[in-house]
């Protein structure tokens, strides 16, 4: 049977003091604007894939889309191509975002759900619903 890594997601803050002693991979979202996270150095972190966009799960019709940096199908499809990628060498995979609240709650929640039969994830916080619903569907073209 095959051995499925931990998903698990946390803040920013958190994420940039993380320290693991197994193979890892991070999914790391910034805000537009925001410097990137330090991550503290390790040579059991296989990769990390960084996202910059808005914690935006609804944009209502009046919305100027421009100054939005907005999860989509685009940004979801690399999330998943990443996962997987990374599935068979890494036992963890950390999802970041500021707070460690919606987004990569969503993140650690679709994860889960894909990969994991729903085993671990989102522990926490209140999933961003375009998020979840955009890695989803990209899982289901793959």
């Amino acid at each position: 049977m095959p051995s499925y890594p931990q998903v698990i997601h946390m803040s920013r803050e958190d994420a940039e003091r993380f320290i693991y002693d197994g193979c890892f991979a991070i999914i790391s979202i910034s805000d537009p604007g925001t410097p990137e996270p330090k991550f503290a150095k390790n040579k059991q972190l296989l990769g990390i894939l960084r996202l910059r966009l808005h914690d935006v799960d609804y944009v209502p019709p009046e919305a100027n889309l421009s100054e939005l940096q907005l999860y989509d199908e685009h940004i979801a499809r690399q999330v998943v191509q990443f996962v997987e990628a990374h599935l068979p060498h890494v036992s963890l995979i950390l999802c970041h975002c500021e707070a460690g609240i919606s987004r990569s709650a969503a993140l650690a929640g679709a994860i889960a759900l894909r990969v994991l039969n729903g085993k671990s994830g989102a522990r926490k916080g209140v999933p961003n619903r375009r998020v979840f619903l955009e890695t989803m569907l990209a899982w289901r073209n793959v």
